[in-house]
């Protein structure tokens, strides 16, 4: 990795990821809700989509790799 991927991805990328996993978080709720009628299967893809996806992108994913 190259600094400079390390550096856009530290001051550019991960606040972006963080805003995504907050908007992520409120939307959830809401999408919870609506997914009730349709199954557990809906229900894990919401959870997927917005917690687990950004959540990785975020914490588990190492600084630098784009």
């Amino acid at each position: 990795m190259r600094p400079i991927e390390v550096g856009f991805d530290a001051v550019i990328i991960r606040p972006l990821r963080l805003l995504n996993l907050m908007i992520g978080g409120v939307v959830l709720g809401p999408s919870l809700l609506l997914s009730l009628p349709n199954g557990s299967s809906t229900r894990g893809e919401a959870i997927e989509t917005y917690w687990t996806i950004p959540y990785e992108q975020l914490v588990e994913r190492e600084l630098g790799d784009l």
